[in-house]
């Protein structure tokens, strides 16, 4: 059999198995044997010519294969995953729904009812990689006056799904300006697919899209601050590319003001409503497609002032060294690397804690010298408040003065330093307490490592 090619430039080998999903129209030579001639289309994807448009591929153009490196995923199982920062007003509650393993975000028929729910770190983007984002929620019944928001953004930049008065949009956010605006793009104006399930041109898929249904809303970001967005859903197991947001040769400037953002679901009464209203927030993840390069430099916080380890029968823990995104910086990527302990005495033993969000007292705060991201104090004299021991250890002291300390899981970003929407960082703190004191020991210095990925 022979195959001639036609508008193609790719090669495709004479291996009958790999031509079943091509198009073709079988004919005969002048010899009587079978001609098969191919039609081949670059980033057709449901037939539309448009440059990747293919969701086969990702934002780079990659075939889409299993190297994603997943920096962010959530579900509720049992309970809220302590994942999200939450605000209401008016009357909006949140419960936990443990028959459907989601969280449930309801209003009343106030204007002004609200629960908005945004993740407390954002997700890193790698210049060069395809950042994909899925996120899963059922809106219910959308209805006039009622908003309800769904993907990665925040107040400032980002790509969501919105239904506003049962109007189904795709939107992207920016403040490249200083200002910042929504892009809002109805589901008839969608570029790709408007899902209307007519089969037509407007919609190669031929799925209709039924918003009160649960949905898998996704997009990938080519951003280097002037690259694509695409945005769909996954129906049938398949990604439908919706809607297309290209920028590269059409813009001055970057199209939104950085591509590093957290997951956010949102529902807001407009207006007073007819009854209240339910948005169900199910699963989420992000992932860095064509996996993620682990490279940063380390900075440190040192204690070289004396830390007086208090004995543990008291609970009491004394701050080593503490450390928070700068006011203004609430979006930087910051994650703990090694910590190093060391104390005085001979046979004491010590036990040390990386603590979130306590309360520092004392000391001072200052801008770290070689990062600009962060805030430090390495003379703080107490610790208080509600905090959360996330990692702990032993080291012991003895007349040779051995040190301990602990090698941080590399790149462990559920340690990320976060921040609610107020915004507020989280505030991390190296501490230590003493489970024995012995030959005049108490007296510990440390140092903690961190990492800002730029």
């Amino acid at each position: 059999m022979g195959v001639r090619q036609e508008n193609s430039t790719s090669y495709v080998h004479n291996d009958e198995p790999n031509l079943l999903n091509l198009h073709k129209a079988l004919e005969y030579d002048s010899l009587g044997q079978p001609v098969l001639r191919v039609k081949a289309a670059f980033g057709g994807g449901y037939g539309n010519t448009a440059y990747n448009n293919n969701p086969a591929t990702d934002a780079f153009g990659r075939l889409r294969i299993s190297d994603s490196f997943t920096l962010f995923d959530s579900k509720f199982d049992y309970q809220d995953n302590q994942k999200f920062s939450t605000i209401t007003s008016n009357g909006a509650t949140i419960t936990h729904s443990l028959a459907n393993s989601s969280m449930i975000l309801s209003t009343t028929t106030t204007s002004g009812s609200k629960v908005y729910r945004e993740s407390y770190r954002v997700m890193p983007y790698q210049p060069g990689k395809s950042l994909l984002t899925l996120v899963t929620f059922n809106m219910e019944s959308p209805k006039a006056n009622v908003r309800m928001r769904a993907g990665n953004f925040s107040l400032s930049n980002g790509i969501f799904f919105q239904s506003n008065s049962a109007v189904s949009s795709i939107c992207l956010r920016s403040n490249s300006s200083g200002t910042v605006s929504d892009t809002v793009v109805n589901q008839a104006d969608w570029n790709v697919d408007t899902l209307d399930g007519s089969g037509d041109a407007n919609n190669p898929s031929g799925v209709e899209f039924n918003a009160d249904k649960s949905q898998v809303f996704w997009n990938d970001i080519e951003w280097l601050g002037v690259g694509t967005v695409r945005a769909g859903f996954v129906i049938n197991g398949q990604y439908v590319i919706c809607h297309v947001f290209h920028h590269a040769n059409g813009i001055n400037g970057t199209y939104m003001t950085r591509a590093s953002l957290p997951i956010r679901y949102e529902i807001e009464n407009i207006s007073a409503t007819s009854g209240n209203t339910q948005m169900h927030q199910i699963c989420s993840t992000v992932m860095s497609e064509g996996g993620y390069e682990q490279h940063g430099r380390p900075r440190t916080i040192s204690r070289t002032t004396p830390v007086v380890a208090n004995l543990s029968s008291t609970g009491t823990w004394s701050p080593v060294c503490s450390m928070r995104l700068k006011a203004g910086h609430e979006d930087a990527v910051t994650l703990p690397g090694d910590t190093y302990m060391v104390g005085d005495g001979n046979s004491s033993i010590y036990e040390w804690a990386l603590i979130r969000n306590a309360v520092v007292g004392g000391g001072l705060w200052q801008t770290h010298p070689d990062d600009p991201n962060i805030e430090f104090n390495a003379n703080a004299t107490s610790l208080s408040g509600t905090y959360t021991v996330e990692n702990t250890g032993m080291f012991t002291s003895t007349n040779q003065s051995s040190p301990g300390g602990t090698d941080a899981t590399p790149y462990n970003f559920e340690q990320q330093l976060g921040r609610d929407q107020t915004p507020t960082s989280d505030t991390l703190t190296l501490a230590v307490r003493a489970h024995v004191i012995s030959g005049g020991g108490g007296n510990c210095y440390g140092s903690l490592q961190f990492y800002n990925l730029f």
